[in-house]
């Protein structure tokens, strides 16, 4: 997971702080909302994103300060 979501607004992804996302790697076709309530962004090994369920079990990455 990468703390990005559209959970507040459809469509709309924005950072775990509320603001608009300044860059972004969507897989081609992402997201697409497919199945039920797709709102938080996942990392591919590939590095491209994936919209999907907040309630997955993912592997995450971590903020280094």
């Amino acid at each position: 997971w990468i703390g990005s979501s559209d959970q507040a607004a459809e469509g709309t992804f924005v950072d775990p702080d509320g603001q608009a996302l300044n860059y972004t790697n969507w897989e081609p076709g992402e997201p697409n909302d497919s199945g039920i309530g797709e709102d938080c962004t996942m990392m591919y090994w590939s590095g491209r994103w994936n919209d999907a369920q907040c309630t997955d079990v993912r592997s995450y990455v971590c903020e280094m300060q």
